[in-house]
């Protein structure tokens, strides 16, 4: 998987030199480095298209789940400061927003807070259809209610 994705991150910076300002081909970038287990240089990527575009908001989702769970990257503040305006401006009506929200909640280790975000969210996604995320969603709260945040085993990036 790693070389697909390492194959992916020169595939994707190729591109990229055609068109530089492209916010979605630098976002398919930081999620390859990531993949690629280069997540020092794709977080990095990532910050810097939120710093240059803030209302990039699937981006800023991305990273905010990353920082709440990937394995060697825990930056719960830095997650909640990325996913609390996202969830106020959603109105909290986006259930893979607030799945990030319960995640950075679990990250800083207020599972109770992670557990109520997590079954609104599991709510919305039941009431959309999303059969996957209410099976994903009801995973993680089985870890939030064990005082667990959750940690991706293999990170997909971008969410």
């Amino acid at each position: 998987q790693i070389d697909q994705a390492t194959h992916a991150v020169v595939h994707f910076q190729k591109a990229l030199k055609q068109d530089p300002q492209n916010i979605q081909l630098r976002a398919r970038v930081a999620g390859a480095l990531v993949a690629a287990d280069q997540a020092k240089q794709g977080l990095t990527e990532y910050e810097s298209i939120i710093a240059e575009q803030p209302n990039a908001h699937q981006v800023r989702n991305t990273l905010a789940w990353l920082y709440a769970t990937h394995p060697q990257v825990h930056r719960g503040p830095r997650a909640l400061a990325l996913v609390e305006p996202l969830a106020r401006l959603t109105q909290h009506n986006d259930p893979r927003v607030l799945d990030t929200l319960a995640a950075a909640h679990a990250c800083n280790r207020d599972f109770k807070r992670a557990i109520s975000h997590a079954i609104e969210a599991r709510g919305l996604a039941r009431a959309t259809g999303e059969s996957a995320l209410v099976k994903q969603l009801t995973e993680r709260l089985a870890n939030y209610h064990a005082n667990e945040p959750w940690r991706s085993a293999a990170v997909k990036a971008p969410r």
